[in-house]
């Protein structure tokens, strides 16, 4: 039964990060090549000061190890962040990843062919998402932090969801029950070379079923360990 879970759990996680934005066939109903997606290792010059180390070890199952605890640590500087809107300290210090749209089939992409779109991953819980240029995602989380979320909790899960982002997930996730929509958001961060980067601004929240979720320290198919933030 636990197998069976955590199959469909790393089914689901790996659902969320297809970015196939361009699906469809074409008029005579060719279908269309999936575009192609890679992370960067470019990770954007940062004006701030290093992000903590983090050592190198997945949380095992049943709780965490020093790894969580460097990152419990790095949430505080995630917090202030959040508390002061300092949108500049998550585009500061992410790792860029790259869409290619190859060919005229993926006119859908929004953008004219053949063209790389390089950005921040922006997601939705168990859907497809997109890669926002700097720019756009300054101004989604900029719209987001407006309403005042706060640190809610922390999660990781313990297994390694390879694809294009690789390595074990860690979640520092915010509520706000001001927002209209999408009022909780899961930012996703990742071990690169012994610093915390931001990779994901997943929206965690678009029901009342999923919000529980992950603010509930229940989910098995969202982490494999949760803990609530201190004075949330």
């Amino acid at each position: 039964m636990l197998s069976s879970r955590l199959s469909a759990a790393a089914a689901a996680i790996a659902a969320i990060l297809l970015f196939s934005a361009c699906q469809d066939g074409d008029e005579n109903g060719a279908p269309a090549t999936s575009p192609t997606v890679t992370v960067s290792q470019r990770v954007s010059p940062s004006t701030s000061p290093p992000l903590s180390p983090a050592p190198s070890e997945s949380i095992p199952p049943g709780g965490p190890d020093a790894a969580f605890d460097s990152f419990r640590e790095f949430a505080s500087r995630v917090q202030a962040a959040v508390q002061s809107q300092d949108t500049n300290f998550f585009i500061d210090n992410a790792v860029f990843t790259s869409l290619d749209c190859p060919n005229e089939l993926q006119g859908d992409c929004g953008f004219p062919y053949p063209t790389t779109i390089e950005g921040i991953r922006v997601g939705v819980w168990q859907s497809e998402g997109t890669v926002q240029a700097p720019d756009e995602f300054e101004g989604t989380l900029s719209n987001y932090l407006a309403t005042n979320p706060r640190l809610h909790s922390l999660a990781a899960l313990n297994r390694d969801i390879g694809g294009a982002i690789g390595g074990t997930p860690y979640y520092a996730i915010l509520n706000s029950p001001a927002a209209p929509s999408g009022t909780t958001i899961a930012l996703g961060f990742t071990n690169d070379g012994g610093a915390w980067r931001f990779y994901l601004y997943l929206n965690a929240g678009t029901t009342e079923t999923s919000t529980n979720e992950w603010l509930s320290g229940t989910c098995a198919e969202c982490y494999d360990y949760w803990e609530p933030w201190e004075g949330s």
